[in-house]
């Protein structure tokens, strides 16, 4: 619920300049001078993703002394918006599983944001970029080596984040047919009996407390071979880092179609029994769109040599076990053994699938 709220937030007041933060948990990693990894796509259909860190810039150089940089706030606007969602399609779908809400039927789910006046806080750029001229990156870091093990992944910082202000209320409103009504508050559970009674649990609800960050920009940060530090701050910057003196920045190359078509390869050259089989299961998964960021995850796991997550866990994030499991079933996929590169070549190819699918948004026919 709070993801939808921030991405409508961004999309109203800076859909080219934010980011949103992605989940409260993470919501204090993205203040000023925070670092953040962007993930470059695989797929040329595919966004960058972002993931803030604990981690300030100055824990990760060689010299760890606090960056004394101005960050001046001013009041950037004042939010307070509805959002409506289908409760079939992804979004909607994720809501009510958060909300523990359980409704048959077709609908709308509405998120109501009461952000309240919200500020923008900025770091003055100019004087950081002066700053960071004659510190290095900690190359010996564990965090550093972990991020360079990945050719798409470039380091960020922070440079601005609008946060609310004083307390501030998400709530929930889900409209089915037969005019069955339930208001949520962050964190409270519902339930509708058969006869369409609400009874609400009150005892998990809470507000957003104030100087909440609600979206973030940053400044992708270029690795000189020696560790020194450009800060990409046009829009067209490209962050990375650099392999060798003027041999610009490592970065794994573009995927042309060609590249595209051979990585489906695997997936078009199952026998047809079976890739009726797989494409059948892949159907039923897509009856519950919010499944299908849980399945590309998995996948996307194996591709990039990930172990996946216990798989408790796994299920656990799904809203329909049985057709998961059933797609699962139908590639042999086993949580505990290990791939072979037939193996990884189909998952790669079902991975590119699910990206696809996730962005296209197409739902399944009836």
């Amino acid at each position: 619920m709070f993801e939808a709220a921030v991405s409508g937030f961004v999309k109203a007041v800076g859909k080219n300049s934010l980011l949103p933060v992605p989940d409260l948990n993470s919501a204090n990693k993205c203040r000023p001078l925070h670092v953040a990894v962007k993930k470059n796509p695989k797929w040329f259909w595919q966004s960058a993703k972002y993931l803030p860190t604990s981690f300030k810039i100055h824990q990760i150089l060689t010299k760890t002394e606090e960056i004394d940089v101005n960050v001046a706030c001013r009041t950037l606007v004042e939010y307070n918006k509805t959002s409506h969602f289908s409760v079939k399609g992804s979004v909607g779908s994720k809501i009510m599983k958060e909300v523990d809400l359980d409704v048959s039927g077709s609908g709308m789910v509405s998120i109501k944001a009461s952000f309240g006046k919200v500020n923008k806080c900025d770091v003055d750029v100019p004087t950081l970029m002066q700053a960071l001229d004659k510190r290095f990156v900690d190359f010996r870091h564990d965090f550093v080596q972990e991020v360079r093990q990945n050719p798409r992944n470039v380091l960020c910082v922070v440079v601005g984040t609008a946060c609310t202000i004083n307390p501030s209320v998400l709530s929930s409103e889900e409209d089915v047919e037969g005019n069955q009504k339930a208001t949520i508050a962050l964190g409270t559970t519902a339930n509708i009996n058969e006869e369409g009674a609400i009874s609400n649990e009150t005892d998990k609800v809470f507000d957003l407390p104030p100087e909440t960050p609600l979206a973030y920009n940053v400044c992708e940060i270029l690795v000189k071979e020696d560790g020194g530090i450009d800060l990409m701050y046009t829009k067209d910057g490209s962050g990375g880092f650099a392999a060798k003196p003027g041999a610009g920045v490592v970065q794994a190359d573009a995927p042309p179609n060609t590249e595209l078509a051979h990585t489906m390869k695997p997936l078009l050259s199952l026998p047809e029994q079976q890739r009726n089989s797989v494409t059948s299961a892949v159907l039923k998964v897509m009856e519950a769109p919010a499944d299908l960021p849980v399945v590309e995850e998995l996948l996307d796991d194996v591709v990039d040599g990930r172990k996946p997550k216990p798989f408790a866990e796994f299920k656990s994030k799904c809203t329909n076990p049985a057709a998961v499991l059933g797609f699962l079933s139908a590639i042999d996929f086993q949580m505990d053994t290990s791939f072979t590169d037939e193996d990884k070549a189909l998952i790669r190819s079902l991975d590119a699938l699910f990206d696809g699918l996730l962005v296209t948004g197409i739902k399944v026919p009836k």
